[in-house]
């Protein structure tokens, strides 16, 4: 992968320097910006730059290649590279200096008998490595890389091979598309379809649109409106400008010192003409512009069939100039197809009944004539090789215009009757009642060959998985086992006992083989951590007095009555942290008295703070095989007593710790787990007014999630915030400044709880 990202990023740097302006190559310096190593399409050795390089090959001993660069510059410092298992021993990149010229040095050392062979690239420079006497570099019939780079004026379709690519290019309507044909190539790019929507271009389609007897890799530019195009190859390649940007292309440098020559722009073809080719029963052509290549530097070639006999008519197909047989399998038809929405649309259709043509467009006026040469005239123009059966007849009349091919030989064999199947690139045309004959005789030929089949017993030993399971599904499906075909299963040694006949008997064995493997198995570790942490602060004032008046303490009133009395008071308002408010877990205590101790007054500053934080960590930890369940658990089971109807019920309940878990493996590697975690505990300090027995603490979670092997998420957590202000005072006389403090009490608390649940799966390697 990061092979590719390498050359694509050669690739779109040279789009940008031809759409900058496409400066002919000496004109500037080029700089030097990365050098790696690629294997595909095949190994080599990449060096990027912002353009095209003026370079000079030398070996100055075997095995080692040197390239230096003219007018060039490195960006920075580059890392060596090296693959010695691949030929390179080491490649490093520096700037020299001889006879007062400065310039950029590629040093290549080979390894062994490896072989090095030096090529341009659009911007920059590519090594490839082979073994000696073998050629580095890929055939030259082979396109082995698509990028589609778009700007505003249209779009750059960059084609990288093994040489230089050739090909025609032309132009159709209804929907507009230019579409470039290179023959002798073979398609090596696995995608297919490179979205653009831009410019005025909606997408580019490649695909292999014939192999045989010479192979054609058809790209096709799917347009808004018809847009001008230029083409031209390259020495590794080829590039396709849709759109008015100029066009610019590096060439190999082949001597030192010498600019690579800037190619003179090609000039855009005229427009095709948008009415289709007619076709006649009287063989008369029309010409039209479709008719003649695109590009004015190619020879024109007619696109009319061979002389058929009077009655045949002939085909005209606006299509690329037919200078070589092409042979179109429909296979290589729905290849071009163009894709269901593009790719950000909303839906995407995975499955239609619906049947699409993909032909290009086509006229026919025919009158009552002959089936069989209507089919010889499609076989000569679309090379399709056509077999049709001896009791096909009929007669033609239609009446067509822009209609692809395709479509037009599907109307003319359901109006006959006809139908066709395809083996390999041979169409057979016959009647739609013999193919069905045909294939039901092949059906029941095919029957009664497997029942003369001899038959075989064998017996296989299973190692993993369960032999019952197998045997189920052996007999579940009747495609796995042949009618006469059965299996049982030794218990003792778990062992399978299989009869079949000898043809169908090695795709059984392989299928056992395929399900009998080693179940993969996963380490699930789960982390419950609980923190609390506990703040509180108290300050209060308690006071009282006592006086008494009495002959004893000489403090009588001297009257009849009252003679004595004894008077009481104080502030003593309970505060939070104390048991009581009497001067109990004071941190300052007086006592005042007067020298007749009839008079006592009592002071206590009662104040407190607490600051406390507790952490619990769980972590269970299981082993589970893949899609089966594990189960894993810590604790104690406290007995609930019930009493219902004078009878007494003792019921065990679990306040444990544990983890039920189920693993399954996708191919991605990821893991997705069902999980069911559980922490209970009993509370033993809390008490439940009119409960006999103790509560329970719960910590659950119960969820599914994927989470990647040796990865670690949080699957829940939950926050709790307890904050308490209290104040307890006299009424009034509390809120009276400075000295409402001494009828009041005031605290503080706040409790913080937080619980997180974490999940670790990981996968074990055998």
């Amino acid at each position: 992968m990061m092979a590719t990202g390498k050359r694509l990023l050669v690739a779109v740097v040279a789009v940008a320097v031809l759409g900058a302006g496409g400066l002919a190559a000496g004109e500037e310096i080029a700089s030097i910006l990365g050098m790696g190593w690629t294997p595909r399409p095949a190994p080599a050795l990449v060096v990027s730059a912002t353009g095209p390089v003026v370079f000079s090959e030398s070996r100055p001993a075997p095995g080692v290649l040197v390239v230096d660069f003219a007018n060039a510059t490195v960006a920075g410092a580059l890392t060596p590279v090296s693959e010695p298992a691949l030929g390179l021993h080491q490649a490093t990149i520096t700037t020299a200096e001889e006879a007062g010229r400065r310039f950029v040095r590629l040093r290549v050392e080979l390894e062994g008998e490896a072989s090095a062979t030096v090529s341009a690239l659009p911007a920059g420079l590519e090594v490839r490595i082979g073994a000696a006497g073998v050629a580095a570099a890929p055939s030259s019939g082979e396109l082995t890389e698509v990028l589609a780079v778009a700007d505003d004026s249209g779009v750059s379709v960059m084609l990288g091979g093994g040489g230089r690519l050739d090909g025609k290019v032309f132009t159709l309507d209804a929907p507009p598309r230019v579409v470039l044909d290179l023959p002798g190539v073979v398609n090596r790019v696995e995608r297919r379809v490179h979205a653009v929507g831009a410019a005025g271009i909606q997408r580019v389609r490649v695909a292999q649109f014939a192999t045989t007897p010479t192979p054609v890799v058809r790209v096709v530019v799917d347009l808004d409106q018809a847009m001008p195009y230029r083409f031209e190859p390259t020495a590794r390649g080829a590039v396709l400008r849709v759109g008015g940007a100029p066009l610019t292309v590096a060439a190999r440098s082949e001597a030192p010192a010498k600019p690579a020559p800037a190619p003179q722009p090609v000039a855009a073809p005229p427009k095709p003409a948008a009415e289709p080719p007619v076709v006649t029963a009287e063989s008369r052509v029309e010409p039209t512009a479709a008719a003649t290549p695109s590009r004015a530097e190619e020879p024109s070639s007619s696109l009319v069939s061979p002389p058929l006999p009077d009655s045949a008519p002939t085909v005209v197909a606006a299509r690329p100039p037919a200078d070589s047989p092409w042979t179109t399998t429909p296979r290589a038809m729905a290849e071009q197809a163009p894709p269901i929405g593009g790719e950000g649309a909303s839906a995407r259709e995975v499955e239609s009944q619906e049947r699409r043509f993909t032909g290009e467009p086509i006229s026919l006026e025919l009158k009552d004539a002959d089936v069989k040469d209507v089919l010889r005239s499609f076989a000569k123009i679309t090379g399709l090789n056509i077999v049709i059966d001896p009791d096909v007849s009929g007669s033609v009349t239609v009446n067509l215009e822009n209609v692809p091919w395709d479509q037009c030989l599907d109307i003319i064999l359901k109006i006959n009757r006809l139908d066709y199947e395809v083996d390999n690139n041979v169409l057979r045309v016959a009647r739609a009642s013999r193919l069905r004959q045909d294939k039901a005789e092949r059906a029941l030929y095919l029957k009664d060959a497997e029942s003369a089949q001899p038959m075989r017993t064998v017996t296989k030993a299973i190692s993993y998985a369960d032999p019952k399971k197998l045997v189920a599904l052996l007999k579940k499906e009747s495609f796995l086992l042949s009618d006469r075909g059965s299996v049982t299963v030794d218990e003792r040694t778990a062992t399978l006992v299989i009869r079949e006949t000898a043809d169908r008997m090695e795709g059984v064995l392989n299928l056992i083989d395929q399900l009998d493997s080693p179940p993969q198995q996963v380490v699930i570790e789960a982390r419950i951590v609980e923190t609390t942490r506990n703040f509180s602060r108290a300050l209060g004032v308690a006071w009282g007095f006592t006086g008494l008046g009495d002959a004893a303490h000489g403090t009588n009133t001297g009257w009849q009555f009252p003679n004595s009395y004894g008077v009481s008071g104080g502030v003593k308002v309970p505060i939070a942290g104390f048991g009581s408010a009497d001067g109990a877990g004071s941190i300052l205590a007086m006592t005042f008295a007067d020298v007749l101790d009839s008079f006592n007054l009592d002071f206590a500053l009662q104040a407190a703070e607490s600051d406390g934080l507790a952490k619990v960590v769980s972590s269970p930890k299981v082993t589970a095989q893949n899609n089966e369940k594990a189960h894993i658990q810590s604790g104690v089971m406290i007995p609930i007593q019930t009493v219902a109807n004078n009878t007494v019920t003792v019921q065990y309940i679990d306040a444990t710790l544990s983890l039920d878990v189920t693993p399954h493996i996708t191919a991605e590697g990821t893991v997705l787990l069902d999980i069911d975690l559980k922490k209970r505990e009993p509370l033993g300090g809390l008490e439940v007014s009119g409960g006999r027995n103790a509560p329970i603490s719960t910590r659950d979670a119960r969820t599914n999630l994927m989470v990647r092997d040796g990865g670690t998420t949080v699957i829940g957590g939950i926050y709790q915030l307890t904050d308490n202000d209290r104040t307890d005072g006299i009424p009034g006389l509390k809120n009276i400044p400075l000295l409402g403090w001494l009828f009041k009490n005031h605290s503080i608390s706040t409790q913080h709880d937080e619980l997180l649940i974490f999940i670790t799966p990981r996968i074990l390697k055998y």
